[in-house]
């Protein structure tokens, strides 16, 4: 096989795989990743930007399940912030349990307290997955 992402599953996925799986750098920096070939990655360096999949309309009837206040998509600089703090093995969410997959993105309590992790593009809003930002320094 050829050194390219595996036919039929979107390269995309892949990548969200080897980064979650192999905990590489923040995202919007230039990342080690690579192509899936047989059982052996082949690295590339390939820029990882912040995105959003969550449609507006979407985004403004989510609300934080602890209170009810509405939520907005995180800043890029924070979620570098966090997924750094991630990859230091410093960050437990409210539940106590250490985190270990990578953000893509995150949704920010109106307050500016709690943000809600979105991996894979799928947003966590259950209290127990949230986590404090009362150590970062912009929420």
């Amino acid at each position: 096989m050829a050194d390219r992402a595996i036919p039929g599953v979107p390269a995309a996925r892949c990548l969200r795989q080897l980064r979650a799986s192999a905990r590489f750098g923040p995202l919007g920096a230039s990342c080690p990743v690579g192509y899936i070939q047989g059982c052996r990655v082949v690295p590339v360096s390939v820029p990882l930007p912040h995105h959003s999949m969550i449609r507006q309309d979407l985004l403004d009837i989510l609300r934080c399940p602890i209170d009810g206040q509405s939520l907005r998509l995180a800043d890029p600089s924070l979620i570098d912030e966090i997924n750094k703090a991630i990859q230091n093995d410093q960050l437990t969410n409210r539940s106590g349990q250490q985190i270990e997959v990578l953000l893509d993105q995150g949704l920010v309590r109106e307050d500016g307290k709690l943000l809600y992790p979105v991996v894979e593009d799928i947003p966590k809003l259950l209290a127990e997955e949230c986590i404090s930002l009362e150590s970062f320094s912009s929420p």
